[in-house]
C-alpha cells in the first residue's frame, strides 16, 4: 500500500531516544529522525549518564533536539523521562543504535488516519547484522491491517519492536510507563500490557532497521533466570479478568513458553546450567514443536558446561 498525497498537518509527534554509551551510533539514529520526510515532530533525547563521547556526537546537531541530562537508571527510566517531556499526543521511540526510513512518520501518520480507534501503531523492521539482514514478520502482502498481538509474537519475532512502534499518550495516562524495576525484556512486559487491553495498527512494509551487532547491548550480556518472564503473570491476570482466551489465550502461552525456552537455552549456553533447569521446570509447552524443544534443552544440561558454552561460541563465530 503506497503513501500517497499530502498528509494532515495537525498530528504532531514526540520523538523519544534514550541514550547510553552509543557514540558510535547515536549521530545515525538522530539523523534518521531529522531527515524524516514528514516534519511535525519535536525531537527528544535523553542521556542516561553515558560515560562516553555520545553528547560530543551530537554537539553540531544541538540546536536541532532537547537534550535532557539524568543519572543512570536504565533504557526503561530513560524513556519514561522523554515521555514525561513530550508534548505531543503520539510518541514514537527509536533506539540509539537503530534507525528510521525517511517515511517512518509519514507511515504513522496513514495508520492514524486508517486506524484512529488503535494505541499503539507500528511497522515492520528489518534485522540487521554482520550476517546480513533480514525481514522481522513475513506478510502474505504489504497492507495496513489491525493485528492481534499475540498471534504473530507467539514464535518470538514480535510485530513491535521499541524502534518501530509510535504509541498514543492516552495509552500512558492509563496503563503507565515502561517498567524500570525489569531488568530483561521490559519492552515485552510493556507490549503484553497493551495489547491485553488495547488495539494494535501494523504497516507490513519495513520502515526501521534494528541492529544486532550494535555496542553495549544488554540483553547479551545478562544470564536469564526463573523470573525474566514477568509478562506472564500479566496474562494470567489477563484470564482471570476474561479479557484473553479462546485462541488469543493459547497465542499468549505460546508467547510465554516461546520466551521461558529462549531464556533457558540461553542460561545453557551462558554457563547457567542451574538457572536453567529451574526456568524449564516452570515451562509449559504449548505445541509439540516446543515439547520437543524443551526436552532438547535439558539434554544440553546434561552436557559439561564446558562443552555447551564451547558449542554455543562455535555456533556464534560461525555466525559472524
Amino acid at each position: 500500500m503506497p503513501l500517497e498525497g499530502a498528509m494532515p498537518a495537525n498530528i504532531f509527534f514526540s520523538v523519544v531516544i534514550p541514550l547510553y554509551n552509543k557514540e558510535r551510533h547515536i549521530r545515525r539514529s538522530v539523523d534518521s529522525v531529522l531527515n524524516q520526510s514528514y516534519s511535525n515532530f519535536e525531537l527528544i533525547v535523553v542521556n542516561d549518564g553515558s560515560t562516553d563521547k555520545s553528547v560530543d556526537a551530537l554537539n553540531p546537531l544541538i540546536n536541532h533536539f532537547t537534550l535532557i541530562n539524568k543519572e543512570n537508571g536504565g533504557e526503561s527510566s530513560a524513556r519514561n523521562t522523554g515521555i514525561y517531556r513530550a508534548k505531543y499526543q503520539y510518541i514514537a521511540f527509536l533506539d540509539a543504535d537503530d534507525e528510521w526510513d525517511k517515511d517512518f512518520l509519514q507511515s504513522i501518520v496513514e495508520m492514524i488516519n486508517l486506524m484512529p480507534e488503535c494505541h499503539i501503531f507500528s511497522s515492520n523492521y528489518l534485522k540487521k547484522d554482520r550476517t546480513g539482514t533480514i525481514l522481522a514478520i513475513t506478510p502474505p502482502h504489504e497492507t495496513i491491517s489491525e493485528i492481534d498481538y499475540f498471534e504473530i509474537a507467539r514464535k518470538g519475532n514480535t510485530p513491535v519492536s521499541a524502534s518501530s512502534v509510535c504509541v498514543s499518550a492516552d495509552l500512558f495516562a492509563k496503563i503507565g510507563g515502561f517498567p524500570e524495576h525489569i531488568r530483561l525484556y521490559p519492552d515485552l512486559y510493556f507490549w503484553t500490557k497493551a495489547a491485553i487491553h488495547y488495539r494494535f495498527a501494523f504497516y507490513s512494509k519495513p520502515m526501521a532497521i534494528y541492529h544486532r551487532d550494535a555496542d553495549n547491548r544488554i540483553c547479551n550480556l545478562i544470564i536469564p533466570t526463573l523470573y525474566d518472564t514477568p509478562f506472564e503473570a500479566l496474562i494470567e491476570q489477563g484470564k482471570a479478568d476474561g479479557l484473553l482466551s479462546g485462541s488469543r489465550l493459547r497465542n499468549a502461552l505460546e508467547f510465554v513458553c516461546h520466551y521461558k525456552l529462549q531464556n533457558a537455552f540461553k542460561s545453557v549456553t551462558q554457563r547457567g546450567s542451574s538457572q536453567a533447569r529451574k526456568i524449564l521446570r516452570d515451562t509449559r509447552p504449548v505445541t509439540t514443536a516446543q515439547k520437543c524443544r524443551k526436552w532438547t534443552i535439558f539434554l544440553m544440561i546434561l552436557l559439561p558446561e564446558s562443552v555447551s558454552h564451547f558449542l554455543w561460541l562455535t555456533l556464534r563465530r560461525r555466525q559472524q
